[in-house]
């Protein structure tokens, strides 16, 4: 710091101290960057401008809130309020389409989005994808950023517009890559990310059960399809969520819901679930179907504890066993399909 105040006092910079390197980064760019509050103080008293863009339309404020300083963040701020700049600072988008607050939020920086907050930041402000800060804090499971946008009453239920986080999927890859391999185009195309997602999607697809909750308290709508109908009980379901499944029936969500195929839950975990039942006795085929999904050993034990949770809610949640998708398939023609063997199980006859 005294290196860069002495540089400054002899001159440095002096009609150059907002221009950038070959990729537009100034040294105020810098100094948020590294968290160098007392260097920001020193550019800023040098009459640096504090609304600067780089090559990708980043401000210095974009940066402090993304890696987490609050002292510069809540200097680029002080800055530019005192020169009537605080409006456009805030509501500033990089060439994603994201504010300040999509920063924050998404790296779950609680105390420089309470800051912006505060300061006057649009809290359902989008980026070109349609995501609110909330989308970016419920996405990556930042309970308590989404607690916090919550109590600004960001909205549970704004949808974003297009395909989202497709390579956040990349993630997930270790855990599913087994199985992926062996699905067919039918259980492909429902991985994919869709259209018209809320937070609450989001947050079920990631299994963030408490973020999950909070917005489910707050109002959001644990019933609202996106574009292919699902919605966030087909989320928690797809990725094997007991947690989140309780956390949404909780709230009297209709446990049939069907998305567009038809499928409702019951389906989605059913064709997931990879496993071998027990041989049975002959029994009332009713319950005989039930046995056979409650009665598995699975490789897959996430989604089988699915199927086993959504069975036992079948008198107080009234799940249905048997319900038929757009193409006249139940859960069980899928399990069978999906070459889960049911082993002498069940006699051919009326129902599933």
């Amino acid at each position: 710091m005294e290196c860069t105040k002495i540089l400054i006092g002899a001159g440095a910079g002096l009609n150059s101290i907002d221009v950038g390197d070959a990729s537009g980064i100034t040294p105020l760019h810098q100094t948020c960057y590294h968290g160098y509050s007392q260097c920001t103080i020193e550019l800023l008293n040098a009459k640096a401008q504090v609304f600067v863009l780089d090559d990708t339309a980043t401000s210095p404020l974009h940066i402090a809130a993304h890696i987490g300083h609050l002292e510069c963040l809540t200097q680029l701020l002080d800055a530019a309020e005192r020169s009537s700049a605080l409006r456009t600072l805030l509501d500033h988008r990089d060439r994603a389409g994201a504010t300040a607050l999509h920063k924050a939020a998404y790296r779950g920086h609680y105390e420089c989005a309470s800051v912006l907050l505060e300061r006057g930041a649009q809290v359902d402000a989008t980026d070109d994808e349609g995501a609110t800060a909330l989308h970016k804090a419920a996405f990556s499971g930042k309970k308590d950023c989404v607690a916090l946008l919550v109590a600004h009453k960001a909205d549970s239920n704004a949808r974003d517009l297009k395909v989202f986080y497709l390579a956040r999927l990349s993630l997930y890859l270790y855990r599913y890559l087994a199985f992926l391999l062996l699905c067919e185009k039918l259980t492909r195309s429902y991985c994919r990310s869709t259209q018209g997602e809320t937070p609450l999607h989001k947050a079920a697809y990631n299994s963030h059960e408490e973020g999950l909750e909070e917005m489910i308290i707050a109002g959001g709508r644990s019933d609202e399809p996106d574009a292919n109908g699902s919605t966030p009980l087909h989320n928690a379901t797809y990725t094997g969520s007991v947690s989140c499944l309780m956390k949404i029936l909780a709230h009297r969500t209709n446990p049939n819901c069907a998305d567009k195929r038809g499928w409702t839950p019951l389906h989605v975990a059913s064709m997931k679930v990879h496993s071998h039942t027990h041989s049975l006795k002959s029994r009332p085929h009713s319950s005989l179907l039930t046995h056979a999904l409650l009665h598995t050993r699975s490789v897959c034990q996430g989604l089988t504890d699915v199927v086993e949770y959504l069975l036992s809610k079948m008198t107080d949640a009234g799940v249905q066993v048997d319900p038929v998708d757009r193409k006249g398939k139940t859960p069980l023609w899928y399990a069978i399909r999906k070459k889960h063997e049911v082993r002498r199980a069940l006699p051919y006859g009326p129902g599933a």
